[in-house]
Parts: C-alpha cells; structure tokens; sequence
C-alpha cells in the first residue's frame, strides 16, 4: 500500500462544555496551534494527489461558513469538538471530496493528538 501525507498549520480555538468539575477550565474559549495531518492512499508513486492541492483544500474547509468548523479560526467564537471530533469530519469531508483517505489526525501545539482511521478504506 502506498500513501502520502500532507499537513496544515492554524490557530484556532475550541472548548469543551461536558469537561466536568476537575477540568472546567476546559469548558471556556482557548487557543491552540492546531495541525491537521491527512494520510491518503494513492495507487502509484507518481504523485497522483499533488500535496499543495490537498492543503488547500483543507483550508478551504476549514474556512468555508457552511462547515461544521465554522468558528474554529476566530477568536470570539471557537467550536466546541475534540480533536479526535476534528480529525474524523476533516477525514470524512475529503472522503465527500473524492480522496481516499486513510487517516486524520489533528493536534494540539505539537503535543497531543486526536487520529481517525478510515474502517472503509480499501
């Protein structure tokens, strides 16, 4: 099996409401550095997903008002999901746009990650 994997780098902001008492501060608005990584199976080694294309189409997601992460990029607003919850709608949103996607991940300030695997990859 043969894949490529391209990444993107943005602040964003994100909260989590159900954090519970010992991590409530995880409840408010906070700023993360957040990379979104995407594995992609490809069927030859000749660059069939060119990986600027790729990242611009996870910007381009990240940026559109219709997706469910509108609001991560701006700082009043936020969105409340986890980065496992990001990795698996960026996974899925490429999967609606034709590429066979392997994995998603996303991280948090190069520290931790959320990843999600494509069960239906073939």
């Amino acid at each position: 099996m043969l894949t490529v994997r391209t990444q993107i780098e943005v602040p964003g902001y994100h909260y989590w409401p159900a954090a519970g008492e010992e991590k409530s501060f995880l409840g408010n608005l906070h700023r993360h550095m957040f990379t979104f990584s995407a594995e992609l199976r490809v069927d030859g080694a000749d660059r069939e997903v060119e990986f600027f294309m790729l990242q611009d189409r996870m910007r381009a997601v990240l940026a559109h008002p219709g997706a469910p992460f509108n609001g991560l990029l701006h700082p009043r607003v936020g969105v409340s999901m986890s980065c496992e919850e990001m990795a698996r709608t960026m996974g899925k949103m490429l999967v609606e746009f034709g590429y066979s996607v392997a994995s998603c991940s996303v991280a948090e300030d190069h520290e931790s990650e959320g990843i999600w695997y494509n069960d239906d990859a073939v």
